[in-house]
């Protein structure tokens, strides 16, 4: 996903505040959309079963589990 953003000039603190207001209703909005795509169920994994383990995390760190795969849109 692509956003452009366009430059202006601005002449006075109200005028500031308004464009501030603005970008951060767009930002909030990609945010939403980026967290919604990110929370569908085929974004995550079910659990494996413990014979499975190694095969989705790296079981040779004793305190961290991460992923062997990397999540990608």
């Amino acid at each position: 996903m692509t956003h452009f953003c366009e430059q202006y000039d601005v002449r006075c603190v109200a005028e500031r505040q308004i464009f501030r207001e603005k970008l951060g209703e767009v930002l909030s909005e990609k945010m939403l959309y980026i967290v919604e795509a990110m929370s569908q169920h085929e974004y995550v994994p079910k659990i494996p079963n413990q014979t499975e383990l190694d095969l989705v995390f790296d079981i040779s760190l004793p305190d961290v589990q991460p992923y062997l795969f990397k999540v990608s849109c």
